[in-house]
Parts: structure tokens; sequence; C-alpha cells
């Protein structure tokens, strides 16, 4: 008879006997683990059969529901209200944060309706467009600006035979910041309208 961890191909370093005497040994500490396992779960049937009822009722059990069922402190229908109750309140609080949510939405869109009423009825004035002066690595200057939402549109500033205007504009820009630059074309703008 082969015991746990030898093979037949295997060499062994003891004789027969003391081979005997290891199985043996094994075989009683297998067969007391095995007596002592089944004599715990005949101590416990009765317990054991509670939770098994509880599992076949509720299917599943989370710590606290098995030691109150193991330890006789509540029953299965009494767990199974506590359950019902548990997913009630908790139906009620998903529902109030869909209401909640639904309530949010509907001012968002009322209040997004009401700006673009009043944006297409001339009470509130849509902003300026921004526009900017770009120059390229040729010194070509352009200015691009327009609405949002549509395309930018570039319009050459300055006709590429006015070279002495090119250089002047080029110096203003590389002094200006972009902020600087900004602001002194929507006054430019403000003034032409």
């Amino acid at each position: 008879e082969v015991f746990l961890g030898r093979d037949f191909t295997s060499k062994q370093n003891y004789s027969e006997e003391l081979a005997s005497k290891i199985d043996q040994e094994v075989r009683k500490i297998i067969d007391k683990a095995y007596a002592d396992a089944e004599q715990l779960l005949k101590d416990h049937r009765a317990e054991l059969d509670r939770v098994a009822a509880a599992l076949l009722e509720m299917e599943t059990l989370d710590q606290d529901e098995f030691e109150a069922i193991y330890t006789g402190s509540k029953t299965v229908e009494e767990l199974k209200a506590a359950d019902k109750e548990r997913s009630q309140a908790r139906k009620v609080v998903e529902d109030a944060e869909a209401e909640a949510r639904a309530r949010r939405e509907a001012e968002e869109e009322s209040l997004r309706s009401e700006l673009e009423n009043a944006l297409a009825g001339g009470k509130i004035k849509r902003p300026a467009p921004t526009r900017i002066a770009r120059i390229d690595k040729y010194g070509h200057i352009s200015v691009v600006g327009g609405d949002r939402g549509k395309a930018p549109k570039e319009e050459p500033a300055q006709s590429p035979a006015d070279e002495d205007l090119k250089d002047t504009a080029a110096e203003e820009a590389e002094k200006q910041t972009p902020q600087t630059a900004e602001a002194v074309k929507q006054e430019e703008d403000g003034s032409n309208e």
C-alpha cells in the first residue's frame, strides 16, 4: 500500500517495517480526525438543520443571519421579515433618489429653455465673438475669430505688399501678451460698430 508522498519508482531510505509503522500512524491521525469531525456534526445536528432550512428558504445568508440562525436567536421567518423591511427601505431610498434626480433634470431643462428664449428674444446680449491676430512664420498677419460653435474665419489683416505695416504689426504683436492683444482687438471692434 502506497502512503502519501511515496511513489512506486522512488527509492526509500528505510525498511519496510518502518514504512508500515509510518502508514499505521498516518492512518490513526486520519481516522481520529474523521471521528472528531463526525462527532462535531452529530453534536451540532440541530444547528446544522436550522441553517440548512434557512438556506433553502432564503438562498443566501450573511454572517449576522448565519450566526442568528445557528445560535437560535432568530427564526427564518424573523430573518425574512427583516430582509423584507431592508428591501422596502432600500426601495424607498432609491425612489427618493430617482425623484430628486428627475426634479434636478427638469429644473435644468427649464433653465436651459428660459435662457434660450431670453437669447432668442434679445433680452440677453450674446457675447461678442473673440478675434485674435496671428502671425505666421513668414510674417503674414491674419485675424482669426468668430462665434463659438462655428468654424473660425480667417481674414487677412494686411495685404502682402504692405511690408512696413506688417513689420510694425509684427513688432506690436510680439510686445503684447495674448490677453492684451485680444483686448485691443475687441476695443477696435467695439469702436468700429
